[in-house]
């Protein structure tokens, strides 16, 4: 996967394998997604524009898996 995600560092194989796992399930945890997010990363225009890439690939955020 060599496509940019907003604020995501795709180097890191946890962060890919984890994105790969959403994009294959449909769904991500929140606190998955925040696990991966820069710790300092606030602002509200690119947290928007990831929640965008997911939503464009069917992929939903939820509070916990099923």
């Amino acid at each position: 996967m060599s496509e940019k995600i907003p604020l995501i560092d795709m180097s890191d194989i946890h962060v890919r394998l984890l994105v790969e796992q959403a994009l294959r399930h449909g769904s991500i945890t929140m606190d998955d997604l925040n696990s991966v997010l820069p710790p300092t990363e606030t602002d509200p225009a690119s947290i928007d524009a990831l929640l965008d890439w997911f939503d464009r690939r069917n992929v939903s955020i939820v509070e916990r898996l099923e």
